[in-house]
């Protein structure tokens, strides 16, 4: 399988041999795998259309909003004179689990900040009591990570990434942004349970709306934007 995929390397950048991929490649061959492996990197500027779908258009080729961003897009790209990229869905994450997952992050915060009150007594029964949130720290933690290598060559942190053994045969660190979607999922329900938990801290629920109000003032501004 690693033989096919350093061929296919080869192919890509027009050398068609293997030849100069061994452990004496030049720093061309080395600047080739590295744009192979990283031409689906996650933009930043895509990462607003985790509030707002297609704000850069939706799918590759699909009229009458084909996707125009920089996602896929081949290295040197000259405009009318290249296929501009190729992108096959969007990477919409959605206003109400961020809230959520937002609002979860609050509460961990909120939680470690307040004091326990001395001979405090423990509360009547479980249902009373605000949810556990000690792995939200963890999920916050994939989040980023995650997000950092789904945006592939634009952030230097894939550099060491990419220099792990192996690492240098995947593709599309686009596709990293799967595990961003599973820890914003697990993040919206730590929210949502701690919302709904008759335990959770009054001031602590209301910092969801100021929450919800800053992130609707931001869709609509790039939903305008989208618009212009």
């Amino acid at each position: 399988h690693l033989v096919g995929r350093d061929r296919q390397i080869a192919e890509a950048s027009g050398r068609g041999s293997t030849a100069e991929t061994g452990g004496g490649a030049s720093a061309q061959v080395a600047e080739e795998r590295w744009l192979f492996a990283t031409g689906w990197s996650l933009p930043p500027e895509d990462c607003a259309e985790f509030l707002v779908p297609g704000v850069f258009g939706n799918d590759s080729f699909r009229p009458p909003y084909p996707y125009w961003g920089r996602l896929g897009r081949p290295h040197g790209f000259v405009a009318g004179k290249m296929m501009p990229n190729y992108r096959q869905h969007t990477v919409y994450l959605g206003l109400i689990p961020l809230v959520c997952a937002f609002f979860a992050v609050c509460v961990w915060v909120m939680g470690r900040r307040r004091r326990p009150v001395p001979d405090e007594k423990p509360p009547a029964s479980p249902a009373s009591s605000a949810p556990p949130v000690s792995d939200i720290p963890f999920w916050c933690a994939v989040w980023i990570v995650t997000l950092l290598l789904a945006m592939g060559r634009y952030t230097p942190f894939y550099r060491a990434f990419y220099a792990l053994p192996y690492m240098d045969y995947l593709r599309a660190p686009v596709k990293f942004l799967h595990l961003t979607e599973v820890a914003t999922a697990l993040l919206a329900g730590f929210g949502l349970n701690a919302l709904l938990a008759d335990g959770t801290a009054g001031r602590t629920r209301r910092l969801l709306f100021p929450a919800v109000s800053v992130l609707a003032g931001l869709l609509g501004a790039a939903a305008l934007l989208a618009m212009g």
